[in-house]
């Protein structure tokens, strides 16, 4: 069968505000994509994404950037980088220690109700980015208790809000008020007739009050279970900085949460995704829709669970100054949270999807459909038996972006840029670049 001829990689060389991805198989030239949109990263574990594409372009884009880094690699090795190189504030939320190299200086705390104004028009909204981020939305056959569950987390969260003091306006808060026996009485004797914060309290107290209210509150109680662990309480009990600072200031902010830990502590993850997209959406202080540049790599993104604004809003993030990187493991993942229309619309919106190291089977075999069948015979038809047939069969991807056994990383990577172009690169890890090296 006939050899697969991918697209010269001469169309994509690299450059400044580019996308870093490789270089090309011959004469070794990096290689990128300008992002205009958004770009997808599918690796299976030890594929070397981390080192060939996150930490490469950590070390290269010199706008801001904003970091899931569940290892804590990439904060140890650019953090000190970027606030040198770039002149720009490193702040790392690492509430695990895991980053074990890193500066202490560099840890900081994060509380997301300090960057919430009851006096603002938009309250209510901005109560709900909180709220639906604490809520893991998984199955719409349960969306009725994760809402009235959302209810009462936006109604106590707007409480501590207008009646805390500012050293108690934390999340510890709100699961303290969500636990207390008194919940249901509070909501008898003045949450129901509370009309602050747009009415939030007392849809809150509805949701209390109603029939199911004891499985309501219960469902309220298992979506904040997570804060009672202590390292969570100081890392949300104060504010080092606000998300803002990533529209307005030069800025690299590092989230870092151990793998093994995610899914204790996936509603984190979700509620510091969430602020940070709907901080990016917002206008600057002075009223323009794009502040600065960030680039967003969000790593282990399956275990935010689904975030609407991801598959449905990036085309506004694209024009509010934000470049996700949506990192997988394969291509299953994603649609088993954004289902098939959702799916075929953020993948064939991307500027680029990268894949190397990948041997799930579903994962090749949608490859092999994108990278498509052979339509020509030929010179002279000599071809001919082959039109049709796939360009490269599954079992040949697998073949072609395998990390092999005395590897570090994989050999090559297949690389969907827009225009349906098909690149083959080789994958170019930090600790094999003179630049950068040093610095691991």
């Amino acid at each position: 069968m006939p050899s697969m001829k991918f697209t010269s990689a001469g169309k994509y060389k690299y450059g400044r505000n580019k996308f870093f991805l490789g270089v090309s198989s011959l004469l070794r030239r990096s290689v990128g994509v300008k992002l205009r949109r958004h770009g997808i990263i599918i690796s299976s574990s030890g594929g070397g994404k981390g080192a060939c594409l996150l930490s490469q372009n950590l070390f290269r884009w010199k706008h801001n950037a904003l970091t899931i880094d569940p290892k804590g690699e990439l904060s140890e090795l650019t953090a000190v980088y970027r606030q040198k190189k770039f002149k720009q504030n490193s702040y790392v939320i690492d509430p695990f220690k895991e980053a074990k190299k890193l500066p202490d200086e560099f840890r900081v705390s994060y509380n997301p109700l300090s960057d919430i104004d009851i006096n603002a028009p938009n309250i209510v909204e901005d109560i709900n980015v909180i709220s639906d981020g604490l809520i893991m939305r998984h199955e719409p056959r349960h969306a009725m208790w994760d809402n009235h569950a959302h209810n009462i987390i936006s109604g106590v969260i707007a409480l501590v809000k207008c009646d805390a003091p500012p050293e108690l306006q934390t999340l510890s808060e709100v699961r303290k008020v969500i636990r207390t026996s008194d919940l249901q009485h509070m909501a008898k004797t003045h949450m129901q007739d509370d009309t602050r914060c747009g009415g939030t309290i007392q849809t809150a107290a509805k949701s209390i009050l109603c029939a199911k209210g004891d499985e309501y509150i219960s469902n309220a109680e298992e979506n904040t279970r997570w804060l009672d662990s202590d390292p969570m309480v100081t890392t949300h009990g104060t504010a080092s900085f606000s998300l803002s600072d990533l529209k307005e200031k030069k800025t690299s902010v590092y989230l870092v949460l151990p793998p093994n830990y995610l899914k204790q502590h996936g509603r984190f993850l979700r509620v510091f995704v969430r602020c940070a997209i709907d901080q990016m959406s917002r206008r600057t202080k002075d009223g323009k829709e794009k502040g600065r540049e960030c680039l967003f790599l969000l790593d282990e993104m399956p275990a935010c669970g689904t975030i609407d604004e991801i598959s449905t809003s990036y085309g506004l993030l694209r024009s509010r100054g934000l470049h996700l990187i949506s990192v997988l493991q394969n291509y299953g993942q994603f649609l088993s949270l954004y289902g098939k229309d959702g799916t075929a619309n953020f993948f064939s919106g991307a500027d680029f999807q990268s894949y190397f190291g990948v041997d799930d089977i579903d994962t090749l075999e949608y490859l092999s459909n994108l990278i498509g069948t052979r339509e020509s015979a030929g010179l002279f038809g000599v071809d001919k038996e082959f039109v049709g047939r796939r360009l490269m069969t599954p079992q040949e991807i697998r073949k072609h972006i395998a990390v092999r056994e005395k590897d570090d990383v994989a050999r090559r990577m297949i690389v969907i840029a827009r225009g349906d172009d098909v690149l083959s690169l080789r994958p170019k890890p930090y600790f094999k670049d003179r630049r950068f090296k040093k610095y691991g």
